[in-house]
């Protein structure tokens, strides 16, 4: 019986270290610059993919599973939110 758990074990996938890079919209704090935005992103564990100065949006990629939490935290940013479709079309034209 009790090689028949170890072999079980064997099998079952453990977390190899490595989480898929999720991809987040980030708000900064008003009065926040730019270059202050980023950086703060950057130590939250984020990269910043593209972003709007002028309105302090970011769209930012991170693997780090507590980067929202993270980013919240930050005085420099309002928070993170991870981004997802939340619809989709059938192909078809209306009518």
């Amino acid at each position: 019986m009790i090689p028949a758990v170890l072999l079980l074990f064997a099998l079952v996938p453990g977390d190899s270290g490595t989480a898929r890079a999720a991809d987040y919209t980030v708000v900064a704090a008003d009065g926040v610059s730019g270059s202050d935005a980023a950086a703060a992103i950057r130590s939250a564990g984020g990269t910043v993919v593209s972003g709007n100065d002028a309105v302090g949006v970011y769209r930012v990629a991170s693997a780090d599973t507590r980067f929202a939490a993270k980013a919240a935290a930050s005085p420099a940013l309002i928070g993170a939110s991870e981004r997802r479709a939340i619809g989709r079309t059938t192909g078809r034209p209306a009518g």
